[in-house]
């Protein structure tokens, strides 16, 4: 899997990678954010993306922005490294368009930690024919045959549209519906 990483440090590329080495990634390592876009945006887009915040060219957050402008079919998914400066920053750089943002420094576990969350993220069959078609069935494990969603649906549908009575009662009718499958607090 193709992993990006972008960041102006030379010593930070190296760490980064260093701590990615032997999980079988293939890393490609840009110092600009306008380099970094080209690869997102080129013909053999990066699964995985981690960018730092303060590229010079194109700041992270904005480099954010525009891969999700593009609207990729298979959108890279991003990792915004946010060093302490920016700490306070991490709801910007989410709502930005990074699928994660991660605190700087950041230990070499949890940086394969993350990298491989967005390696399952992006290896989710999105836009796959559907389950049947796909030889994939739901879960069999009653929670969906006919098991939660069930009763979900009979918990909905008693309830009387447009109803005003006072919802005190819900989650006790909800826990009467699944049974031990369902607690309130």
């Amino acid at each position: 899997m193709h992993v990006l990483i972008a960041h102006r440090g030379q010593g930070s590329r190296n760490g980064l990678a260093e701590a990615l080495k032997g999980r079988g990634f293939d890393l490609a390592e840009v110092d600009d954010g306008g380099e970094a876009l080209e690869f997102l945006l080129g013909g053999d887009v990066p699964r995985v993306a981690l960018v730092d915040w303060d590229l010079p060219t194109i700041e992270g957050p904005e480099l954010c922005r525009l891969v999700r402008d593009f609207h990729l079919e298979d959108p890279p998914y991003i990792i915004l490294l946010a060093a302490l400066a920016h700490h306070g920053d991490v709801a910007v750089g989410l709502e930005a368009g990074a699928n994660d943002c991660v605190r700087t420094p950041v230990t070499a576990a949890e940086l394969r930690a993350r990298v491989e969350m967005g390696r399952r993220f992006v290896e989710l069959p999105w836009g796959q024919p559907d389950d049947a078609a796909a030889g994939r069935g739901a879960p069999s494990d009653g929670l969906f045959d006919g098991g939660i969603t069930a009763s979900l649906q009979a918990f909905i549908d008693a309830d009387p549209a447009g109803s005003d009575a006072s919802r005190d009662d819900g989650p006790a009718r909800l826990d009467a519906l699944l049974g031990d499958r369902w607690q309130t607090v």
